[in-house]
């Protein structure tokens, strides 16, 4: 580790050294860059630009020619990646002094859109992100940086987007805003409505839209005024007024010592994740939802003793004990689309662990097996990785736990999808392993190696496969249409690259024609698809290319329908796009 710490700091020192020679010596500079309206105005941040190009001014007061001076690249983050949108290669005559590099228009997509441009090279410029609803220019990717802990107070009921679908995770918040999320945070929002009306701040008339919180949250005691006669519900909030809130919220503001409310935020979590130095500085509604999950779970205090599931304490958070939620390490076992159609929307998970310790009452014991509610989710698309889950489960109701949020529980690296087309080989290396041999690119000159225990976990369309899997590829990989995907779910746990593999083979067929009544799609192929509600032994959903549920009365001759079918007993599901 140290020693990458030195390379680093060498290649940092190098390419600053060429820099400082390269302007010692009258080269050519890069003067400025960033991004600018189609009508050539240059801004630091979108406001309803439909479109907008990156820019970069070079000066050339020696008037020396230069072809090697960097390179721009502007990228554009969408499905949770940066995705690059133009590279220009930066260059100037000797004849030019001063020159204006743009790239070609962009069009800025509609929702919440984030785009950085940086220099690359022997002049190499750090970053500039811009993003619209903006009011912190250093908080332009906050949407990103938190997009986990943004999906999750949004499940939790914590925080929600504005009405035009944007999180506006860039934005700032006020005291009231703040007066409404501690609400919930305290599990008190029911009250709300018994609290409206007058309040013991001179600057919160009894009309004022969260007159009920700010009552609420004044008389809990864990967001008092400015003053005794003020509350200043329009002012902004600050990262060190967001912490000291949050350490009041989970009950420790008692256990602040001489070196202030930092260090206890810091001390028990609640700060984890967090880049910033400055806590004077403004919070975006984007850090805030970290600071919020941080806090959520936080181990209580009660009757002066932690719980943190040490001694004789059981874990409890608020996230358990106000929210009912409980954080899981699981793996995703199976879907019930197949078992009936009463259960289509659940699925069977093994519990690895409850996060962090034994909750009170526990029910998740390690090596036990649930039902979950797969709510609005993507649990049923995990079948077959570990997850970290968070459910809402009552133990006074019969009812099965409810997944809330979910996300796979492996790092970047330990998965890899593979189009089955590009799958040159599979070899059986008897009872040891099998050789996966696939190009990884397009312009990939030559085919990379997977290899894998014979054994391996096999899902097929979201089911979990008892055969081999040279049986489902083929030897060639000719055998499917559609992806393989490997994953490592346990690093410690195999030899080989992969522990799991989830196969999606997918049938193609061109649509004949559709009998609405029947609730009966017909293919030239001759197969048919049943969608009616008297197919009880059927479950047919379709989508667009966008991801959207429709209905299939609006499928017409000669279309091509793509379906994911799976198949247990009598019983068959279809997903088709």
């Amino acid at each position: 580790m140290i020693k990458k710490h030195i390379s680093v700091i060498l290649c940092f020192v190098l390419l600053f050294s060429v820099a400082n020679v390269a302007l010692a010596e009258g080269q050519p500079t890069i003067s400025s860059y960033g991004f600018m309206t189609a009508q050539g105005e240059v801004i630091m941040q979108l406001d309803n630009e439909q479109q907008i190009s990156g820019y970069v001014e070079i000066t050339n007061n020696s008037m020396i020619a230069n072809n090697n001076i960097g390179e721009l690249v502007v990228e554009v983050f969408q499905n949770d990646e940066w995705q690059l949108v133009q590279s220009i290669l930066l260059e100037i005559d000797e004849n030019t002094s001063f020159k204006r590099i743009c790239t070609q228009l962009i069009n800025v997509p509609v929702t919440e859109p984030v785009f950085r441009i940086y220099i690359t090279g022997p002049q190499l410029k750090p970053e500039i992100i811009i993003s619209k609803d903006n009011d912190l220019p250093y908080a332009a990717q906050d949407g990103i940086l938190y997009a986990d802990s943004i999906s999750m107070v949004k499940a939790f009921g914590l925080m929600s987007g504005y009405q035009d679908g944007t999180f506006g995770a860039a934005k700032t918040f006020t005291r009231a805003e703040m007066a409404v999320i501690l609400t919930r945070f305290a599990g008190s929002e029911y009250l709300e409505p018994s609290n409206r009306g007058e309040t013991p701040f001179t600057d919160v008339p009894a009309d004022h839209w969260a007159s009920g919180y700010i009552n609420i949250v004044s008389l809990l005691g864990i967001m008092p005024g400015v003053t005794q006669e003020t509350f200043e519900p329009m002012s902004k909030v600050t990262l060190r007024q967001v912490v000291e809130l949050l350490v009041t919220a989970v009950g420790y503001a008692e256990t602040v010592g001489p070196l202030g409310v930092i260090k206890t935020a810091t001390d028990i979590g609640i700060l984890d994740g967090i880049i910033i130095e400055n806590y004077d500085l403004l919070v975006s509604r984007g850090m805030l939802t970290k600071l919020l999950t941080n806090s959520l779970e936080v181990p209580i205090i009660k009757d002066g003793i932690i719980q943190n599931g040490t001694g004789n304490t059981a874990y409890i958070s608020t996230l358990s004990d106000v929210f009912k939620i409980y954080k899981l390490k699981a793996s995703v076992i199976r879907s019930y689309d197949l078992i009936s159609s009463n259960k289509e929307n659940q699925v069977q998970v093994e519990i690895w662990s409850s996060y962090c310790s034994i909750y009170e009452n526990d029910i998740f014991y390690p090596g036990t097996f649930f039902d979950v509610d797969a709510g609005v989710t993507n649990i049923k698309s995990l079948v077959g990785y570990n997850v970290i889950l968070y459910v809402l489960s009552d133990d006074t109701s019969d009812d099965d736990p409810k997944a809330l949020y979910v996300r796979k529980d492996l790092a970047e690296t330990d998965e890899i999808t593979i189009s089955a087309s590009d799958i040159e080989s599979v070899t059986d290396f008897g009872w040891d392993y099998y050789e996966i041999r696939y190009w990884p690119s397009e312009t990939a000159t030559k085919t990379e190696i997977i290899r894998v225990d014979t054994y391996i976990n096999t899902y097929l369309n979201y089911q979990r496969y008892m055969g081999e899997l040279l049986y489902i590829l083929g030897s060639e990989g000719n055998n499917v249409y559609g992806t393989v995907t490997f994953i490592l779910n346990d690093p410690q746990g195999t030899e080989y690259d992969y522990d799991t593999v989830c196969v999606l083979d997918y049938e193609n067929a061109v649509v004949d024609f559709v009998d609405t009544t029947a609730g009966r799609v017909t293919m030239k192929e001759g197969n048919t698809i049943n969608y009616g509600e008297n197919y009880t032994y059927v479950s047919a959903t379709l989508y667009d290319e966008a991801g959207n549920q429709i209905e299939w009365s609006t499928v017409q001759e000669n279309d091509v329908i793509s379906s994911l079918i799976a198949q247990e007993g009598d019983r068959r599901v279809y997903t088709s796009t």
